[in-house]
């Protein structure tokens, strides 16, 4: 019996783990091609200290540690994570009055250790592929009134 609740689990979780990243790739796609930039329209009524605060949490919440946070410039950046095979990440989130602008960084750690823009092009098993996914997703569940993307 224990077993199979165990099974079950596990089928659960497999499940919505795919469910979760094939609605990542659909938003993806929709995305234009070169894009470097994720532009978020926060809800103007909160202070910037209040966004940079919940911005934080939503951060750690997404497996990121703050590598470096300026409250005066409205910047946080994130420290390097391992995001597939040997390519990390990390980000820059800079917020001017109730814009949130996300840009990243990708690295491939067996080469060079050379940081490359994220941005939203190359083929599925590329770097610039799961980079820029994982760019999106943490950008999800941060609150705003609306989306834009730039390159």
């Amino acid at each position: 019996m224990k077993t199979f609740f165990v099974v079950v689990i596990s089928l659960v979780s497999l499940t919505c783990h795919a469910q979760s990243d094939k609605e990542l790739k659909s938003q993806v796609s929709k995305i234009p091609r070169g894009t470097k930039t994720i532009v978020l329209t926060l809800d103007s009524t909160r202070s910037q200290k209040e966004h940079l605060a919940e911005l934080v949490t939503h951060i750690i919440d997404k497996g990121y540690e703050v590598d470096n946070m300026n409250a005066d410039l409205g910047m946080i950046q994130t420290k390097e994570k391992n995001i597939k095979f040997a390519w990390s990440a990390r980000f820059t989130f800079l917020l001017v009055k109730n814009k949130l602008r996300i840009r990243g960084k990708a690295i491939i750690e067996l080469a060079d250790d050379s940081a490359y823009d994220i941005e939203n092009k190359g083929n599925l098993g590329d770097m610039y592929v799961y980079t820029f996914r994982e760019m999106i997703r943490v950008s999800n569940g941060i609150p705003n009134l609306s989306i834009e993307y730039s390159k």
